[in-house]
């Protein structure tokens, strides 16, 4: 995959996700969104998606943002 970042700041980051060759969904350009909020001490992530060509290919990477996600918390040990 490759792609470009689009908007960098303290609480936001914006980029492309397009796929390479051999993947079936090569040259499709998606976009991702993360938003950091403030909570008190904490500080919820949130993760946008977006463009994706099928349901399918969505349900695929929601599943891979939750693992990743998930793995984060447990590294941060919160």
């Amino acid at each position: 995959m490759r792609g470009q970042y689009q908007e960098i700041s303290p609480r936001r980051i914006v980029f492309t996700w397009t796929w390479e060759e051999p993947d079936p969904h090569a040259g499709i350009e998606t976009v991702v969104t993360i938003e950091l909020f403030e909570l008190g001490e904490e500080t919820e992530i949130l993760v946008t998606h977006e463009r994706f060509p099928d349901e399918e290919t969505r349900d695929r990477h929601d599943e891979g943002w939750s693992g990743a996600l998930a793995r984060l918390v447990k590294l941060l040990g919160t």
